[in-house]
């Protein structure tokens, strides 16, 4: 007789099966044979949005995601994805901040001061039940389009100095004006 641990059409795991061939002639002398079955699983696929370019929404200097607008195009695996992540570095906190499924809603810094890009990059990754990953990167620019606001003592009415057709700011009395700048 001749048997196998594993008929014709069957299926393997991801992982290391060993099959057993064993033949047994008709004096019950038996011989086996064996060799593993080894099955690797693909790494899942990803693809990020094109980079992207936003202002910042108004009187503050970040922008909040609108629905999918930055989620991946497309997650695909050939066994099962266990996991889609994003992550990015807030400029503001100094801190890597993360999360899963959607961007959907987040407010992202643009970051401060003078020089700064606001040049945000975003990482999507999605990882397999087998634990395998794949990463995909977009950069989103956060433009500060927004001028600074300036706000002044309302209109003063003065009378001139004595004996001269002007008047002569007393101390501090014009000083009054606030500067605002949404990204500093």
């Amino acid at each position: 007789s001749f048997t196998s641990t594993h008929a014709a059409g069957s299926t393997f795991d991801v992982g290391t099966t060993k099959v057993i061939y064993t033949a047994t002639d008709n004096d019950d002398n038996v011989t086996t044979c064996s060799f593993d079955v080894v099955v690797n699983d693909l790494n899942p696929e990803i693809t990020c949005v094109a980079d992207q370019t936003r202002s910042t929404n108004p009187a503050i200097c970040s922008y909040k995601v609108l629905g999918n607008e930055f989620d991946p195009t497309s997650i695909t695996d050939n066994c099962a994805v266990a996991s889609v992540s994003w992550s990015f570095y807030d400029k503001v906190a100094e801190a890597d901040r993360t999360g899963t499924n959607t961007l959907s809603g987040q407010v992202i810094p643009r970051g401060f001061g003078l020089g700064e890009t606001g040049e945000v990059p975003i990482t999507w990754t999605v990882t397999d039940n087998n634990a395998n990953e794949t990463s995909c990167t977009f950069t989103l620019t956060i433009q500060d389009n927004e001028g600074p606001q300036i706000i002044v003592p309302g209109n003063a009415t003065r009378y001139t100095d004595s004996y001269v057709s002007t008047y002569t700011i007393q101390g501090a009395e014009f000083d009054y004006v606030e500067v605002d700048d949404n990204c500093g």
